[in-house]
């Protein structure tokens, strides 16, 4: 007498996959990309600050030069030049304990302005 092999799973009948499915998946595959494509886009179009932008120059250190006195340089009677500080170090990227080297360029910040103006 032959065992009869018990199984523990019920049988399964493999479907094909309808193509209303397939179609499915293929855009739940595209999702990813192109979410990632809008918030490249995104990043390289809008401006650091949502809703102004900053007319800048590049300017090379000279030796001797302090964030200080350039912006001293490029101001006029009524600009503050704290304010114009401010803006070359949040331009440049610089810490507070960073020096200026000569030769290197920074941009000197000398408007900011809303954007439709």
């Amino acid at each position: 007498m032959k065992k009869r092999k018990t199984m523990n799973h019920p049988c399964q009948i493999k479907k094909r996959p309808s193509a209303r499915a397939i179609k499915n998946r293929k855009r739940l595959r595209l999702l990813p990309v192109i979410l990632l494509l809008l918030m490249s886009i995104m990043g390289t179009t809008v401006p650091k600050s949502m809703g102004s932008y900053q007319v800048r120059e590049a300017y090379c250190v000279k030796p001797g030069d302090t964030l200080w006195s350039i912006a001293s340089s490029y101001a006029d009677g009524g600009d503050d030049l704290r304010l114009m500080i401010h803006r070359m170090v949040e331009a440049n990227d610089l810490s507070d304990n960073s020096t200026l080297k000569p030769g290197e360029t920074i941009y000197v910040v000398l408007d900011e302005r809303e954007l439709g103006n």
